[in-house]
């Protein structure tokens, strides 16, 4: 004896998880990504940003601390409870800078007495400043950086001449050669006025 259950098993479809994060690679200056949720047939969301946190929000916007490559991961549930899960890498980099004074005043008051250079990513290895007087001799130089003000004012330039004296009033001229954290070189100039 045959029997015929028409409908007897059901087949529920699954969701369809997908998302894209804009942007995909961020800056540690502005480290905000927003997930835009593509997913179809889901009618809730779990989210899990790499980073130890988590979200049930549809289109999250989520904000990284550290630096690093972070795996992104979007499980989308049907109101069945049927899953499909997807992931992506979100990139948050490091974001270089340079800055340099324009001016010095050497006169031992502890303020922009020293010509020193910071920035984000510079490396301290292979690290060399040069200050130039006006017919083009080196005066100064120094193979040392650190990311440290107050370490960075003992090792710059505190606007002496290569006999120990204190140059006199003008301008100078400095040269920076560097490796920020991908090790891609690079060389900054420009003018430093000593005053008084």
């Amino acid at each position: 004896t045959e029997y015929t259950h028409s409908q007897m098993i059901h087949v529920y479809p699954n969701p369809h998880a997908s998302f894209i994060s804009d942007p995909s690679s961020a800056s540690i200056v502005k480290p905000q990504v927003h997930l835009i949720n593509l997913s179809d047939g889901a009618t809730s969301y779990i989210w899990s940003f790499g980073d130890g946190d988590s979200s049930s929000i549809e289109s999250p916007w989520h904000w990284y601390s550290n630096l690093g490559t972070y795996e992104v991961q979007l499980v989308a549930v049907s109101a069945l409870g049927c899953v499909d899960t997807v992931t992506s890498t979100v990139i948050i980099r490091d974001e270089y800078t340079f800055y340099a004074p324009t001016y010095i005043s050497p006169d031992l008051d502890d303020l922009n007495d020293v010509f020193y250079v910071l920035g984000n990513g510079i490396s301290t290895k292979d690290f060399h400043m040069y200050i130039y007087d006006r017919w083009g001799e080196i005066i100064f130089e120094t193979d040392k950086y650190d990311p440290d003000p107050s370490v960075a004012k003992e090792i710059g330039w505190k606007g002496t001449a290569k006999g120990g004296g204190i140059v006199p009033v003008g301008s100078y001229t400095w040269l920076v050669k560097y490796y920020d954290g991908d090790h891609i070189a690079h060389v900054r100039s420009g003018p430093v006025n000593v005053v008084r």
